[in-house]
C-alpha cells in the first residue's frame, strides 16, 4: 500500500484546536493551536513578538507518512527534541521558501520544542553564529556562499561574513537532503557536513532547565508572553556558547576533520579503524573519542551517514538505479543499502526515488 502524501498540512489537514484542550502543558487564548485528524496530536504556537515564537508540538500518527510543505516565510527554528525526562537532543532548521519533503514514521511519538526566528533575528542571528565559527569552517562556509550566491558578490561589492551566512542558513545549502548542496564538488560537501555538525546544538544542562521552565510555565496572559520571551532568547544565547567553544582541542579537531575526509575519498574501500588512525597521527581511542565528540558517532557511523547523503544526492540529481545507487556509494549487498537508507532516512530508497518522481512531475 503506498504510503499517504500530506501537502501543506497545516492549512490543508490540520484544523483549529481549543485553548481548553486537556493534552496542552499550558495556553491561552492567543495562541494559535492545530489539532491533527483522529486524535492524533496537535501543534501549538505562541507569538512572543512580530519575529520571535515558541511552537510545542507533540502526535503520534498512526501510520508511516510522508509530508510536503511549501515555505513562503524565512525563518530559523532552533528544534528540541523531547521526552518525559526532558530534552533528548536538538537541531538548527532554517527555511527559504521552497517546496521540502520529509517521512514521519507512523505509532512514534513526536514531541518537540520549537523556537522560531523570522525577519530581522535571522539576520541578527546569523551575524552571532559566524562570529563563533572557527577559521576552517568560516573558509568553509566562505567557499559555500561564493557557490550558492554566485561569487559571493552583490552590485560589485564582496558579502561580508556574516552576510554570508545569513544566505547559507536562508538557503539551506548545508544539509545534504537539501536542493541546493545538490551541485557542490567532494570536497565541498564534505565541508558542507563538518559545517552542518558544527552548528548542531548540543544540549547542555542549561539548555534542558531552560526548556524544563518553558515547559512548565505557570503565568498567564501579558506575564506568560514575556516570561516566555525571555526564556526563549536565554535558550538562543546558550545555544551560541556551544557553538563559541570548540568541542576539541584545535589540533585534534583538524586530525578528526582530517580522518573525516579520508573515509569520504575511499566511500567504496575505507581503511579500517587501525589504518586510519595511523594515517592521521593518533590512537584508536582518540579517533572513536573525536569522531563521538564532534559528529556524535563512530568511524563506521559516519561513513555510513556520508554514504546514504551520497546516495540522496545521486537520487536528486540522477536516473540510476538503486542497485547502481548503491555500489557506487559502497554497497556491493542491495538490501544492506536498502537497510541502512531506511534506518537514516525513513523510507526504502526505491520509495524515496518514487516520491522524489512523483513529485517532479
Amino acid at each position: 500500500m503506498p504510503l499517504p502524501v500530506i501537502s501543506n498540512p497545516d492549512s490543508q489537514w490540520l484544523t483549529p484546536g481549543s485553548s481548553a484542550d486537556p493534552r496542552l502543558l499550558h495556553c491561552d487564548s492567543d495562541d494559535t493551536l492545530l489539532v491533527y485528524p483522529d486524535d492524533q496530536g496537535y501543534r501549538q504556537e505562541v507569538a512572543l513578538q512580530d519575529d520571535l515564537s515558541l511552537k510545542i508540538i507533540d502526535y503520534t500518527l498512526h501510520r508511516d507518512t510522508i509530508f510536503q510543505r511549501k515555505r513562503d516565510e524565512n525563518s530559523i527554528t532552533l528544534e528540541l527534541q523531547l521526552t518525559e525526562s526532558g530534552v533528548e537532543s536538538g537541531y538548527l532548521k532554517s527555511h527559504f521558501g521552497g517546496q521540502s519533503l520529509w517521512f514521519t514514521p507512523g505509532r512514534q511519538r513526536v514531541f518537540e520544542l520549537e523556537v522560531v526566528l523570522k525577519k530581522s533575528l535571522v539576520n541578527k542571528y546569523a551575524r552571532m553564529v559566524a562570529e563563533r565559527l572557527p577559521d576552517r569552517l568560516q573558509s568553509v562556509l566562505r567557499q559555500l556562499l561564493e557557490y550558492s550566491s554566485g561569487g559571493g558578490r552583490r552590485r560589485g561589492q564582496r558579502l561580508t561574513d556574516a552576510e554570508l551566512f545569513s544566505r547559507f542558513l536562508k538557503r539551506q545549502t548545508v544539509r545534504f537532503d537539501y536542493e541546493p548542496a545538490l551541485g557542490l564538488t567532494p570536497a565541498l560537501f564534505g565541508g558542507a557536513i563538518d559545517l552542518d555538525h558544527a552548528i548542531r546544538p548540543i544540549v547542555t544542562p542549561a539548555i534542558r532547565k531552560i526548556a524544563a521552565q518553558i515547559l512548565s510555565c505557570p503565568y498567564c496572559g501579558d506575564v506568560r508572553r514575556q516570561y516566555l520571551r525571555d526564556k526563549a532568547l536565554v535558550l538562543i544565547s546558550e545555544y551560541l556558547e556551544t557553538v563559541c567553544q570548540p568541542a576539541y582541542p584545535l589540533e585534534e579537531m583538524d586530525r578528526i576533520y582530517e580522518a573525516a575526509a579520508i573515509l569520504r575519498a575511499n566511500i567504496a574501500n575505507p581503511p579500517g579503524i587501525e589504518e586510519l588512525a595511523r594515517r592521521i597521527y593518533t590512537n584508536r581511542l582518540k579517533l572513536y573519542q573525536g569522531f563521538h565528540t564532534m559528529y556524535g558517532t563512530t568511524p563506521v557511523g559516519y561513513l555510513r551517514s556520508y554514504r546514504i547523503s551520497v546516495a540522496l544526492k545521486q537520487f536528486y540529481t540522477s536516473t540510476r538505479s538503486v542497485s547502481q545507487v548503491a555500489a557506487e556509494v559502497g554497497y556491493s549487498n542491495r538490501s544492506r543499502f536498502a537497510s541502512a537508507f531506511h534506518q537514516l532516512v525513513g523510507m526504502n530508497p526505491k520509495t524515496f526515488q518514487l516520491q522524489l518522481q512523483r513529485q517532479a512531475s
